[in-house]
């Protein structure tokens, strides 16, 4: 009986364990290559496009810093990433990505904190779902009325890998703004940033796969924009294969809150005077815990966007060694 007791505890010890080390974590160092980069042959995979204006974010807040919206939500909590395909079988050695072009490009509290990149395989193939709202009817949330701004992809799952690369924002990328929202120093828009591998990423061709970054941490001004190509204006059926998709056969990809879609919305000015429903309205808005936040599946909804018919601008260097 002893006996007995002593292997169930060590059989419920490793089950314990090995349900917590569901990843691993290695290092990638975060290069800051300035306003100006050029595209080199190891470059097989890539979007060179962004808008002049936007301010498509990551974003990590505490419940402290977040921010009441009033169409009747706390602004959630988001990752943000990008579907590729590969070419041909190749090792990923570093990605380059780009921030946005307005003063809200990297907040006041972003440089020097830790973010990391998360790689998924994504099975299947993607469905466009126009959301009850084909041509020629208006899309039932977004920031216009265009019918491709509620389209979202389905028929597919993200296979996440095993390994969580973290790293940090560089600190010498200053702030375009300050806690009082003042804007800085224009030196961190369209900031050129080259997150590198210490061990390359294994990827094959005609396979589909995602990349989606954030901050490792929750905290006031943990916040940096994207520069995008985004083409959910266009008046053109669903697509992921014509002149209006950014990056052909791929899409940008996102983690909003605790991942429920629709979030709960009660509009008003302020936030609901019921403390159980603003606290609901809060947690739906904070990512969850520890690495529960990273099993939850990226989407290409959100609210009050979508990333169907957008492409992060995005670099990929092959380890060509």
């Amino acid at each position: 009986m002893v006996k007995f007791g002593v292997f169930l505890t060590a059989f419920i010890f490793l089950f314990s364990v090995n349900s917590i080390a569901q990843y691993v974590f290695e290092e990638v160092s975060l290069e800051s290559l300035g306003r100006n980069y050029e595209k080199g042959t190891n470059v097989t995979e890539y979007q060179s496009e962004s808008n002049k204006s936007g301010n498509t974010s990551i974003r990590n807040y505490n419940t402290k810093s977040l921010e009441w919206k009033t169409q009747g939500y706390y602004q959630r909590n988001r990752d943000i990433g990008q579907v590729f395909v590969p070419q041909r079988d190749m090792h990923i050695k570093s990605i380059v990505m780009r921030t946005g072009p307005t003063e809200k490009a990297v907040l006041f509290n972003t440089p020097g904190a830790e973010v990391f990149m998360q790689f998924f395989e994504v099975i299947g193939d993607p469905v466009i779902n126009d959301n009850g709202t084909p041509q020629g009817t208006e899309s039932t949330h977004g920031f216009n009325t265009n019918h491709r701004t509620d389209d979202f992809i389905e028929s597919v799952t993200y296979d996440s890998f095993d390994t969580i690369y973290k790293g940090k924002f560089p600190e010498n990328i200053p702030a375009t703004m300050d806690k009082n929202g003042i804007p800085q120093s224009d030196e961190g828009r369209l900031h050129y940033i080259r997150w590198i591998f210490k061990n390359p990423i294994s990827v094959e061709a005609g396979k589909r796969y995602a990349f989606m970054i954030g901050f490792s941490g929750a905290a006031p001004g943990h916040r940096f924009t994207v520069g995008n190509n985004n083409k959910a204006a266009a008046g053109a059926p669903p697509s992921l294969n014509d002149e209006h998709t950014p990056y052909k056969g791929g899409w940008s990809i996102r983690r909003e809150g605790n991942g429920l879609v629709p979030p709960t919305m009660i509009p008003g000015d302020d936030p609901p005077a019921d403390q159980a429903t603003r606290q609901q309205l809060k947690n739906e808005s904070l990512f969850k815990k520890g690495d529960d936040r990273f099993d939850l599946s990226p989407t290409s909804e959100g609210y009050p966007d979508v990333d169907t018919y957008r492409a992060l601008e995005f670099y990929i260097e092959e380890d060509v060694n």
